[in-house]
């Protein structure tokens, strides 16, 4: 299992990698900041990136 995603990775250029690593750093620490009951939302992340959408306007 593991040695396709270390081929995906490998292939990458150490910018892609740190581009990369910063998104899912940034986004893990989004989550952590989120109130405990955001979790029952149902709201997907297209539907809020959606313009209109009252999540897009506020993010």
């Amino acid at each position: 299992m593991h040695a396709p995603m270390l081929d995906v990775t490998d292939a990458m250029t150490p910018h892609e990698r740190g581009v990369v690593t910063r998104f899912l750093r940034d986004l893990n620490h989004a989550m952590d900041k989120r109130p405990e009951d955001a979790g029952s939302s149902t709201t997907s992340f297209t539907e809020i990136r959606q313009p209109g959408h009252a999540s897009a306007e506020t993010s």
